[in-house]
């Protein structure tokens, strides 16, 4: 695969073992990235989010997930919460949704390109 090596994959929670096996790339629970200073956290949201978030309480950073399926931003402290949403299956009234990280701004928007929320960190 071209681009293994600059992918991050992350285990959902209805992701089988022997799915996962075979695409030949590694999936993780949470992966951590450092962009400009910052300190990101990439995970599903099914064991780490605003609503499971103990173990981000000391931290300084942004956890991005998207196992909610409904877009919303959260600040707490050191940390800014970040539910994507979802682009397949949004819920809850939600309109398909994604995230874009540019210059310590963290916007979503719907996928008609139509600004959802935006917060700079």
């Amino acid at each position: 695969m071209k681009y293994q090596d600059r992918l991050i994959c992350i285990k959902g929670n209805c992701d089988s073992e022997i799915d996962l096996e075979k695409t030949g790339v590694p999936f993780s629970q949470l992966s951590y990235l450092s962009v400009e200073g910052l300190d990101f956290y990439l995970t599903h949201g099914h064991y780490y989010s605003y609503e499971k978030k103990e173990k981000f309480l000391d931290r300084k950073g942004v956890l991005i997930y998207g196992h909610f399926h409904v877009p919303y931003i959260k600040q707490e402290g050191n940390m800014t919460y970040v539910c994507v949403g979802s682009i397949s299956l949004p819920r809850c009234g939600s309109k398909a949704s994604y995230g874009v990280y540019f210059d310590h701004t963290i916007s979503l928007y719907d996928v008609k390109g139509n600004l959802l929320k935006e917060v700079s960190v």
